[in-house]
């Protein structure tokens, strides 16, 4: 694809991860190859934007809005068809199950690094079949009942959802067999960073395995810093960009700038009033940083933080609906919850005092 290809598509931001560079690409694979196989509906349209420790997932609004559409059709017209989605999805999360355990354990001493693949492949059925799928379903859901629309409608699908509602596999098998392959290629390379290995693409990887040709160490320096990605539908490559005066032809790159505002508002989760330290954590690795009583802000909140969450006096997250994890959780735990502020982390930083008001959906700076 060429810049003024990529200009001419209707992108929106969708979602910021402190994630590894990595994670995107089995998502791709999920979206572009398998979902529209198993759903009727895939994405064709991807850019991603990699900047330090955080990347940011852009998609066209049109084709956002015609995935909500099409699952939201699905679940009212075949409900029958969702409830069985989900039975796979069940099936996909224990094997994830079984895959973490494995590289928790001795037992993944006895996988090389040519067993890649393999491995790889399970990893994208296990995304679009524990996330990506029930995600989307629920999304499509919450959004009608933010709009009025009536629970009970969705009551069969609702039920047969909820025993994945706070499950996100990727987090834990990106801590264990990920984690594991790129000290396997750290091993092979004699490259001890994982910061560079972790930004190579799955195609990459698997060229590096078979022929052991292996991407410039100042392109993955490169994309550790600052790149822009994305996946062209026609040759099915991922293709990048470094230059960051590219924002200038896609505004939608600049991160929008945030006013300190005093006040930070959102959408109540779970009520209650408290005020406590801020921590900010988005992932397993914050969490050393956590005392017992902080409130918890996050970009969002995944089951590998319930350590944390359970010990918190208050969640604040950036994104987020009804059914999101952050609300389920703190409606689980009876912690006040403040979802869907879309800029509480870009505002509030380590060690400010805030009071968290959930009864009324909204946290103040005190100091």
């Amino acid at each position: 694809m060429t810049i003024e290809e990529i200009k001419k598509i209707d992108w929106i931001k969708f979602l910021d991860r402190r994630r590894s560079c990595f994670i995107y690409f089995p998502y791709i694979e999920a979206e572009f190859k398998w979902l529209p196989e198993i759903c009727g509906f895939g994405y064709k349209k991807h850019l991603y934007k990699w900047s330090g420790d955080k990347g940011v997932h852009y998609r066209s609004a049109s084709e956002l809005e015609e995935s909500m559409a099409h699952f939201l059709k699905v679940i009212k017209d075949e409900p029958s068809r969702v409830v069985e989605w989900t039975k796979t999805s069940l099936q996909w999360t224990r094997r994830s199950e079984e895959l973490t355990k494995k590289f928790e354990s001795e037992e993944k001493e006895r996988v090389s690094l040519g067993d890649f693949g393999t491995y790889y492949d399970e990893f994208v059925q296990i995304l679009l079949w524990t996330v990506t799928i029930p995600y989307l379903s629920l999304c499509a859901i919450d959004a009608v009942l933010e709009k009025g629309e009536s629970k009970e409608q969705f009551r069969e699908v609702l039920t047969a959802l909820e025993p994945l509602r706070g499950f996100t596999a990727y987090p834990q098998l990106e801590r264990t067999m990920l984690d594991y392959f790129w000290k396997l290629l750290i091993q092979e390379t004699g490259i001890d960073e994982v910061e560079l290995v972790d930004k190579m693409n799955a195609d990459e990887v698997k060229q590096f395995i078979l022929d052991k040709t292996f991407p410039d160490i100042e392109i993955l320096k490169k994309r550790r810093d600052w790149c822009i990605f994305v996946h062209d539908p026609v040759t099915d490559k991922i293709e990048y960009w470094y230059d960051k005066e590219i924002a200038k032809e896609l505004p939608v790159l600049n991160d929008e700038m945030i006013k300190a505002e005093a006040v930070i508002k959102g959408r109540v989760g779970y009520p209650g009033k408290v005020t406590g330290i801020v921590k900010r954590i988005d992932n397993a690795k914050d969490m050393a940083k956590f005392n017992p009583g902080d409130i918890i802000v996050s970009i969002n909140t995944t089951p590998d933080l319930m350590a944390v969450l359970s010990q918190c006096s208050a969640i604040v997250s950036d994104e987020g609906g009804i059914m999101c994890h952050a609300a389920i959780v703190s409606r689980e735990l009876k912690k006040p919850c403040i979802i869907g502020t879309k800029i509480a982390t870009k505002v509030l930083k380590d060690g400010d005092m805030v009071e968290v008001d959930a009864e009324k959906g909204v946290v103040k700076i005190l100091k």
